[in-house]
């Protein structure tokens, strides 16, 4: 037994031998005087678990989890000291990314579109959602009824929603392919002929952005 016990002495002296010859600086003392003993950091975890799942009943344990992790882990105060333009990066590539999947919902919808009857009946089976209001505008806006009509439509520019004003010029073409003349300019100011910028919009493109919210009538 004393000789195992001598052995398992001269491991541990092995081992540790540095940290027995360390000396205790007061900048080691600085850096670790914050340290917590195992058992209060698991009673502090329990006590943060508990008061989020109070404070949201229905929030998922992965919920949960991630809160408690961003808190312990220093995250939130890591990007409160990130560079400031290293953040508006981060933000604006979250944005790319919001606008992306907007992009793709658009896409979908002006191909429902193209691919239902413009009356009342199908649209209202189509898209659920809208009022019967917003249908009967929908139907007015894609079959050309709506040149005269002023609107508000959102742009999507350097990472911004920009409202712009627009009045509805004229139709041309037919089918797939029917389009209105828009006259736009910034929704701050007011028309001016000598400045206003044309563009042609496909009728299911405006359908699809009246449809998301970004037009209205």
């Amino acid at each position: 037994m004393t000789a195992c016990l001598d052995s398992t002495i001269e491991v541990l002296e092995r081992q540790y031998k540095k940290y027995f010859e360390l000396d205790i600086t007061e900048v080691l003392r600085a850096k670790t005087k914050s340290a917590k003993s195992h058992n209060i950091d698991s009673e502090e975890m329990m006590g943060m678990f508990s008061a989020l799942k109070a404070k949201a009943p229905s929030a998922t344990f992965c919920y949960i989890s991630c809160k408690m992790r961003a808190v312990k882990n220093k995250t939130v105060e890591y990007l409160d000291a990130i560079q400031k333009e290293l953040m508006e990066e981060i933000t604006g590539r979250l944005v790319d990314r919001e606008q992306d999947k907007d992009q793709k919902r658009r896409n979908i919808i002006e191909k429902t579109l193209k691919k239902t009857k413009i009356d009342q009946d199908s649209l209202e089976k189509a898209f659920p959602d809208l009022s019967e209001a917003h249908v009967e505008t929908l139907v007015a806006l894609i079959t050309g009824k709506c040149v005269g009509q002023y609107i508000c439509h959102i742009w999507h520019e350097d990472r911004l929603q920009v409202p712009y004003n627009g009045l509805l010029e004229k139709v041309f073409g037919k089918g797939a392919t029917k389009k209105y003349v828009v006259s736009y300019w910034p929704f701050n100011q007011t028309m001016d002929r000598s400045e206003d910028s044309e563009y042609d919009m496909g009728v299911f493109a405006l359908g699809a952005d009246y449809i998301l919210k970004d037009l209205t009538i």
